[in-house]
């Protein structure tokens, strides 16, 4: 079970690290492609996943303090 949930850390902390100092918007975000490695063949549906993604990590980090969303850009804080 631990290991499951070392997944989830793994996850924010990619996201998190991603932002940089000057945050990204969710465009930017999906374009990096921080859980799937632009593995999809259909890009269509690789973004829809890893746009999902992101926002989830994204309220979730910003629930715990770790990040802000202004202006449509997400800052660590």
């Amino acid at each position: 079970f631990r290991v499951f949930m070392d997944g989830f850390e793994r996850q924010k902390n990619r996201i998190l690290e991603l932002l940089g100092q000057g945050g990204k918007t969710i465009d930017e975000l999906v374009s990096i492609s921080p859980f799937y490695n632009n593995r999809f063949m259909d890009k269509i549906i690789q973004n829809v996943f890893e746009e999902n993604m992101s926002l989830k990590n994204l309220e979730i980090l910003m629930e715990e303090k770790r990040v802000y969303e202004m202006n449509g850009r997400y800052i660590p804080s």
